[in-house]
């Protein structure tokens, strides 16, 4: 492609890219902006996080968005009980540590992790205790890690306690 037709192509395809984003922001109306935590609301907050989780656990049981549904659908089996979550006040808003029981693919957490950081949003809004921030974070389980069977003892590559004078004669 000749460098002149570059710039009417890009400037072309953007027109046609405006009118996408124009009708995906009428689809969707505006959130209501964020407000952050105060110290006495994080702290109620934190104190009834029990019945948020039931809440939540209920509440992604029947999403009506379909997308949403989809993203929690893969979740659902693997996400640990909720007595294991972790909830924490963090840059005036909540962080909720949930582990998982098995590894995720990125897809699947990073969608995972904003489907459910909104629901509790909502569910905390519901409450009357403000709009806050809210992150959520899957935490896979740690695997074991492999221990060697051996230390180096030299830069041979020669286990420790392997026979000094025994050198494999292999030419």
């Amino acid at each position: 492609m000749h460098s002149h037709y570059i710039a009417p192509a890009l400037l072309f395809t953007s027109f046609l890219i405006s009118p996408c984003f124009a009708d995906g922001e009428a689809a969707n109306p505006k959130q209501m902006p964020l407000q952050p935590l105060t110290r006495a609301s994080a702290a109620q907050i934190l104190a009834n996080t029990d019945s948020i989780a039931e809440d939540l656990i209920r509440q992604i049981k029947s999403l009506r968005n379909p997308g949403e549904a989809a993203v929690v659908d893969d979740l659902h089996d693997v996400i640990a009980n909720s007595s294991d979550w972790e909830w924490y006040s963090r840059d005036h808003g909540i962080l909720l540590a949930i582990p998982v029981k098995e590894r995720l693919g990125l897809h699947t957490s990073y969608s995972g992790e904003k489907v459910l950081a909104d629901v509790v949003r909502r569910l905390i809004h519901q409450r009357g205790w403000g709009n806050p921030p809210v992150q959520v974070v899957l935490i896979e389980p740690k695997y074991p890690t492999v221990a060697r069977s051996y230390v180096v003892e030299n830069s041979t590559g020669y286990p420790a306690g392997y026979p000094a004078g025994r050198i494999c004669s292999c030419r």
